[in-house]
């Protein structure tokens, strides 16, 4: 009986000795700057033109869908190629 008991006590220390190396933290450091976003987006007669530094890259898009709303007309573009992008364009009147 108390080899039994012995051995249930080695077995809980155990047991318990694996909850507690197991709850062990870290520490994350993350270093860096903010910086001003460098490029910017424009849709010119139908083509959107994508400006990043002195570079400019030129796109077709394609026929717009006008959802007007209360002196806002909202348009959506999909850029050809990428169909899980729109951009969205409002003009208010």
């Amino acid at each position: 009986m108390k080899k039994y008991l012995l051995m249930g006590i080695i077995v809980s220390a155990y047991g318990i000795s694996v909850l507690v190396f197991a709850s062990d933290t870290a520490t994350l450091t993350i270093s860096g700057k903010v910086t001003a976003p460098t490029c910017s987006t424009e849709v010119v007669n139908a083509q959107l033109q994508q400006r990043c530094g002195n570079t400019i890259h030129v796109s077709t898009l394609q026929t717009p869908a006008a959802t007007p709303m209360r002196g806002v007309t909202t348009q959506l573009y999909t850029v050809p190629g990428d169909s899980t992008r729109q951009i969205v364009v409002n003009h208010y009147d």
